[in-house]
């Protein structure tokens, strides 16, 4: 029995001195156990009690901790990380030294590195609510959302109420793509604390997203009352007041925006898109130097080029337009990095992964709310213009751009449709739930993502009843429509170039190709040309291909009073009109052959 006693004491005091202080007390506490009277197991367990608790055994030298506290204050955090090293060799358990060192490593941009040592302080202190706040915090700048949601629903539990944790688990939530979740969290921020300017933002942020624009304005406001002097905020409020139709108020904005921020690129762009330039505007000559300056990062001086070929166009000096144009995209494709071969890979993949119309996915339950119609093609086509048309039926609530469901499928591996199969019960829940909060009572919302296009296949099977919409335009004036537009996502990298445009307009004709092929007429094609011709028979055509009552509304898109969140929300506030899709032939002369091969 003794060589069994001494044979569990030495791997104890083995385990004690490598740091693994819970098995080594673990197995101390066997020994004494059977042997309460043992004195190596007495002497071992003192001496481990003492190192875990930071007694006099376990505890740095004063001066150790100083050295290191400070470097922390010399903001010198590499030398902190290099120093805390060995102090951590001889004290593994010594939280100063810990908590040193995982500052220092979020200093230098090792956030995982980071959250591991927060994660031992906290299996050390499990009641510190601050110490979880910033474990949380190190999880969700490492990218490890999930645990971030972990911990800070942990620190919930402990601080029922706190605005702040409320606010990064919202945070946490929106990096997970769960936005109904993040936006609770976000508002029960906002209501726990209504100064908490980071959760007003992050709430008028997502509201805004999500297209509802009144509500998001009115946090937006509340934040610029906390923070007068932010131009991001006063940016953000003349977006919003675009959405609206209210262009005077958004240039109001705009321009004590950038009285506080002379040199932003993103808020030259965005005062440039809501006014019609004149002769002799001091403002062209501002955005000119701001373009040469060396010093301008090229992503601000491409925003800068595609303001400048706004207000060349304006004026009427297309040559002028043509070549600021020409580089801002340029510009903004190598910054993306697109090749058309990565879009060539996923519509290849989508294709082969919906050889036959799947069938219905079944749901997690019964379908309950308003169906969706989804109006979609390529961006610039003219999906505003019809959801505008249908949304003013009494039926159907306007949707706008939802992310919800392009993000959910682009998320997956679309190698196969397994990955389809196992979330699709999920993805279709999530989506209702979007539906019914949005819509309310009403039958239909409508969904108006363009790149819904590449869903086709799964939006038949997750929605058997869903409407859909695929709106068509000239082909010439769609890509020259995206060429002019600087996005502010990355989700159309193939937008900055002609000749990957032409390519991608070759991709999208073959898959709706397939998609016709597979779904005849449960696809309704509208065409953008001959609704602006002709608008009543055509409007006429389509609320009865959608299964809805006549409804004269639907002919007064313009009075549609929605808020609109995308680049043509100043368009559909006028009457619809004819001429749009001519406005590329003022460029035909410098575009040359690149729009040779488009199908007329």
């Amino acid at each position: 029995m003794s060589g069994s006693v001494d044979k569990t004491l030495r791997i104890a005091k083995a385990q004690a001195k490598s740091g693994a202080f819970a098995e080594a007390e673990a197995l101390y506490r066997e020994v004494l156990a059977r042997f309460p009277s043992n004195k190596r197991a007495q002497a071992g367990l003192a001496e481990l009690q003492a190192v875990r608790g930071q007694g006099p055994l376990g505890q740095p030298p004063r001066a150790m901790i100083e050295e290191l506290v400070g470097l922390a204050r010399a903001r010198r955090f590499r030398d902190l990380v290099a120093a805390t090293a060995p102090a951590l060799a001889r004290f593994p358990r010594a939280e100063p030294i810990l908590e040193l060192r995982a500052v220092g490593l979020l200093n230098i941009g090792d956030h995982r590195g980071a959250a591991d040592l927060y994660k031992q302080l906290a299996d050390m202190r499990p009641m510190d609510v601050e110490l979880l706040g910033k474990l949380g915090n190190a999880q969700l700048m490492g990218g490890d959302a999930e645990g971030a949601v972990e911990t800070f629903s942990r620190l919930l539990e402990l601080r029922p109420g706190d605005a702040v944790a409320h606010n990064n688990l919202g945070n946490a939530l929106a990096n997970q793509r769960e936005p109904e979740r993040a936006m609770e969290h976000y508002a029960a921020a906002v209501a726990a604390r209504p100064d908490l300017l980071p959760a007003r933002v992050n709430l008028g942020k997502l509201l805004y997203l999500r297209g509802e624009v009144p509500e998001a304005r009115r946090h937006i406001e509340a934040a610029v009352k906390l923070s007068p002097d932010n131009p991001n905020l006063l940016d953000l409020l003349g977006n919003l007041l675009k959405a609206q139709g209210d262009t005077e108020g958004a240039k109001a904005q705009f321009d004590a925006a950038l009285t506080l921020a002379p040199k932003s690129a993103a808020i030259h762009l965005n005062r440039a898109l809501v006014q019609k330039f004149q002769p002799g505007d001091p403002q062209i000559a501002t955005l000119e130097a701001l373009h040469r300056n060396p010093s301008t990062p090229v992503s601000d001086r491409s925003q800068f080029g595609f303001a400048l070929a706004k207000a060349y166009e304006d004026l009427g000096e297309i040559e002028r337009s043509y070549a600021r144009l020409k580089q801002a995209n340029a510009e903004r494709k190598a910054e993306i990095g697109y090749d058309t071969a990565q879009s060539r890979k996923l519509f290849d993949q989508i294709r082969k992964a919906f050889p036959a119309p799947h069938a219905p996915i079944t749901p997690l339950e019964a379908p309950t709310g308003p169906e969706p119609i989804f109006i979609l093609g390529l961006p610039r086509s003219g999906t505003t213009l019809i959801e505008q048309i249908i949304s003013s039926h009494p039926d159907v609530v306007a949707g706008g751009e939802r992310e919800e469901l392009n993000s959910a499928l682009k998320a997956l591996d679309w190698s196969s449709v397994a990955g389809f199969e196992r979330e699709g019960a999920k993805i279709e829940a999530s989506y209702r739930e979007m539906l019914r909060r949005f819509g309310g009572e009403a039958g239909f919302v409508t969904d108006k993502m363009p790149s819904n296009f590449l869903w086709i296949g799964a939006i038949r099977a997750l929605f058997p009843k869903a409407r859909i919409v695929h709106v068509q335009r000239d082909p010439r004036a769609v890509l020259w429509s995206i060429y002019k537009m600087r996005f502010t996502g990355t989700g159309y990298g193939f937008g900055y170039d002609l000749g990957d445009l032409v390519a991608y307009h070759g991709l999208y004709r073959e898959l709706m190709a397939h998609w016709r092929a597979l779904f005849g007429d449960a696809v309704i094609d509208v065409d953008y040309e001959a609704l602006t011709a002709d608008p009543e028979p055509a409007i006429r055509a389509l609320i009865s291909a959608l299964g809805l009552p006549w409804n004269d509304a639907c002919l007064r898109p313009q009075d549609n009073t929605r808020a609109v969140n995308t680049a043509s929300n100043l368009q559909v506030r006028r009457a619809i009109y004819t001429g749009s899709s001519q406005d590329w032939q003022r460029y035909a002369h410098l575009i040359g052959e690149a729009f040779a091969g488009l199908p007329e």
